[in-house]
């Protein structure tokens, strides 16, 4: 088996590239009629969100998401872009897309010893009786 490295100019070329691409595909769904709105400014760090719709009677999944890692996913994946959001200084802020249901795959929830990495309300109420 023959493993190659890249270089640090070789992985930035290759990010760039990628980059390249996903903006190119922004923009070809822009021009076949993907709707474009704008914020006046941009999403906070806490206020951005992955919403996904499944419809079971038509199969069809729809996403909105304001993640970067999520809108670069499902570019990546070939979903169709229906509509973008952008801030009025032409910041990237939210893009919606729709794909078939057999595109989304829950995985592992990142459990450790049985319990999830993340707090929910009734652990809040539990530590507010003790008090």
């Amino acid at each position: 088996m023959f493993i190659t490295t890249m270089s640090k100019e070789e992985k930035q070329r290759a990010r760039e590239a990628a980059q390249t691409r996903r903006e190119q595909r922004i923009q070809e769904a822009i021009k076949m009629g993907a709707q474009v709105q704008k914020i006046s400014a941009p999403l906070l760090p806490t206020e951005k969100e992955t919403l996904i719709n499944i419809d079971p009677l038509t199969g069809l999944v729809i996403v909105d998401t304001s993640v970067p890692k999520v809108m670069r996913r499902c570019i990546d994946k070939g979903w169709t872009i229906t509509d973008v959001c952008y801030t009025i200084d032409g910041a990237l802020q939210a893009i919606s897309f729709v794909g078939k249901e057999k595109g989304i795959f829950i995985r592992d929830a990142g459990l450790r010893d049985g319990k999830a990495d993340i707090e929910t309300d009734e652990d809040d109420d539990e530590e507010d009786d003790d008090e």
